[in-house]
């Protein structure tokens, strides 16, 4: 979930898809990480599907304003791509999953509208892991090698043969 998480932060879609969607099989009924998973999906520009997850949330956890929030987000952007006819109903639905998600948290109401920002992390909500279910995550005699593994990673990218063996695993 929380490397899920941090993937779809750095818009690295595909890898947070793949860990989101393992965490749902991990961590069956948790609404936080359907909720990052819609938001991995709607980044990806499916909306249909985001829209099933983020419903699903809400019936997971009814009192996470998130899921509902986040529903409505993306019916509006969904309903600029429907015809005519249609258009104004799927606001009608957006509409009142904002109302309702503002009525599980208030301060959604001091929430600035991000307009035509259509960036995932201005347009929805991604609820995270609570300290505590992070520190159970650490474990402190591995940490300093993932680290570096990490790091060597994130500067020096995946090094094949011959130049792999040039650098010391991890860094």
């Amino acid at each position: 979930f929380a490397l899920g998480r941090y993937e779809l932060r750095r818009g690295q879609l595909e890898p947070a898809l793949g860990h989101l969607q393992a965490a749902i099989v991990s961590r069956a009924g948790d609404a936080r990480a359907m909720v990052n998973l819609g938001n991995a999906m709607a980044a990806k520009g499916d909306l249909e599907g985001a829209v099933v997850v983020y419903e699903s949330a809400a019936k997971a956890d009814p009192a996470l304003a998130a899921a509902v929030y986040n529903l409505g987000r993306v019916l509006e952007v969904r309903a600029v791509t429907l015809p005519p006819a249609t258009a104004p109903l799927e606001l009608d639905r957006a509409k009142s999953a904002l109302g309702r998600a503002r009525a599980l948290d208030p301060s959604l109401e001091a929430r600035k509208d991000p307009g035509d920002d259509l960036q995932v992390n201005r347009l929805l909500l991604a609820p995270g892991l609570t300290t505590d279910e992070l520190g159970s995550l650490a474990n402190p005699g591995e940490a300093p090698d993932k680290v570096r593994a990490q790091v060597g990673l994130q500067l020096l990218g995946e090094l094949k043969l011959p130049w792999g063996a040039l650098y010391p695993p991890g860094l």
